[in-house]
């Protein structure tokens, strides 16, 4: 099943996997979904935060702090960029504008 909030609610935990009746380490067919993937986010955030600490405290810009500190899934970006793709209307030549900013606003 493709990736959605519902499919990863019903994923086995860690005791489930380990446990020894074979129903339960499988789980239940719903969730059987991909995983969510690696968000670049924190590689992001790495790479500003090298940069951002060898600023005087006058120069360091409060942006960083903002992005450090927002909380998006990797279930939620795998969300947006759906979204985003439904709204190009077959025109994948164009991720910018209208499309994109009708998959983030319906998230937010």
């Amino acid at each position: 099943p493709t990736l959605t909030a519902k499919c990863v609610a019903k994923k086995t935990n860690k005791e489930q996997r380990c446990s020894n009746v074979e129903e339960t380490r499988f789980g239940q067919r719903e969730g059987a979904c991909d995983s969510e993937y690696e968000s670049f986010r924190k590689y992001i955030v790495a790479s500003l935060s090298l940069d951002w600490k060898k600023k005087k405290d006058v120069e360091q810009s409060p942006a960083y702090l903002f992005i450090r500190d927002f909380q998006l899934s990797n279930l939620e970006i795998s969300d947006i960029f759906r979204r985003l793709l439904e709204n190009l209307d077959g025109d994948k030549s164009s991720f910018i504008g209208i499309p994109a900013r009708k998959a983030v606003c319906s998230r937010m």
